[in-house]
């Protein structure tokens, strides 16, 4: 009989179950997701106290949220950030192609959850609450032009970071009827192209926080010194490669 290969990847033991080995129960999520990061990807400056900071916002009791825009040319650990952010939220990575009713259906089926409420009387059974859950997206490959191209896309990233402007209405199947939904949360992007310095984008770059990745040889040797690594030797370095 043949083997089930899916077995590797879904069972308690499986090789993508790699996340109990690297945490230390000994410390808190904030110095776990700190120790995490440098094994994950290396940064030209030390960002990553920054970038814990941000995966840590508790969106659902935010008022606004800025967003974090990650550039830096191809092979610079952009998409490897990503899926890990991807990891942290349990979310997929949205791109460029994905049609506005797959967004908003996304997010309207992670960003409330029920919870149960104990009665507290044996003779009432448990009632259940809507709650607003700690919600992030995360955005892979985000060309300038695709804002240019698709100005809906645009409208979700400028009102988005606001929960005063964050509800966006679209027209329904049903005539006379427009369906609502709410875009508010972290978002985490990134592209090849500078947005931060692109006037055509004002609006939204004032609402970035910018982190730049850079290929190893355009890293300084201070920050090499810094990290432990040279050069040659700097994939030792990293734990474990999302794309390897």
């Amino acid at each position: 009989m043949a083997f089930d290969y899916s077995y590797l990847l879904s069972n308690e033991k499986s090789l993508r179950d790699t996340w109990s080995d690297l945490i230390d129960s000994n410390l808190s999520v904030p110095e776990n997701l700190l120790n995490l990061l440098p094994k994950f990807v290396v940064l030209p400056q030390d960002y990553y106290d920054i970038i814990a900071a941000y995966l840590l916002i508790p969106s659902a009791l935010a008022q606004k949220v800025p967003y974090l825009f990650c550039c830096g040319r191809s092979g610079t650990g952009k998409s490897t950030f990503g899926k890990f952010a991807s990891y942290w939220y349990g979310v997929p990575i949205n791109t460029s192609s994905d049609t506005y009713a797959a967004i908003r259906n996304g997010l309207d089926s992670r960003k409330y959850k029920d919870i149960e409420i104990p009665s507290k009387d044996p003779n009432f059974p448990s009632v259940y609450k809507r709650v607003e859950t700690n919600m992030g997206m995360v955005w892979d490959d985000m060309d300038l032009v695709i804002f240019f191209a698709r100005p809906d896309l645009y409208r979700l990233f400028k009102v988005g970071y606001d929960r005063a402007t964050s509800k966006i209405s679209i027209s329904s199947e049903t005539k006379g009827e427009n369906l609502t939904f709410d875009c508010f949360g972290c978002k985490i992007f990134s592209s090849i192209s500078p947005l931060h310095l692109d006037d055509s984008f004002k609006e939204l770059r004032r609402r970035l926080i910018v982190i730049l990745f850079k290929k190893i040889e355009d890293f300084s040797d201070e920050r090499l010194d810094q990290l432990g690594i040279t050069r040659s030797n700097y994939l030792t370095h990293l734990l474990y490669r999302f794309d390897k």
